[in-house]
């Protein structure tokens, strides 16, 4: 049983329907930031194909990416709080449950390195275009 068996009262699961539906809702929204990712990550591999590595768009997008992988994991985080918030408010002993886990941190410090890759693109728009000045 999810959210843990000691603060759940065997009679209560399943959840309403009510409930069920404010679950599926919180779920979804950091599903919303990778969704974002990958459609920005396909329009990376279409400019990609048009042969533009270092253009202004591709460094726009490479930060979208990045800001989407950071938005997903604060909005996990802030999901999963809720969710156990949503489960527990008309109960006896409503809590809310914050956690980081090492899941959390190697998202994190994926986020972290898209960052890092979009500074280096941006330093290789910078330099292509200064190349361009000097032909």
């Amino acid at each position: 049983m999810p959210f843990g068996s000691d603060r759940i009262a065997t009679g209560s699961w399943p959840p309403p329907a009510h409930k069920q539906m404010v679950g599926i809702v919180i779920s979804f929204v950091p599903g919303a930031f990778i969704a974002a990712a990958l459609w920005r990550l396909r329009q990376l591999f279409q400019l990609y194909a048009r042969g533009e590595f270092f253009s202004g768009n591709t460094v726009a997008l490479y930060s979208r990416i990045a800001a989407s992988a950071l938005w997903f994991i604060a909005t996990l985080i802030a999901a999963q709080s809720a969710l156990s918030v949503a489960m527990s408010y008309d109960t006896g002993s409503p809590h809310i449950s914050l956690s980081f886990t090492h899941a959390h941190a190697f998202m994190l410090f994926g986020a972290i390195l898209l960052r890092l890759v979009t500074w280096i693109m941006a330093v290789g728009h910078e330099l292509e275009n200064e190349n361009r000045s000097f032909v």
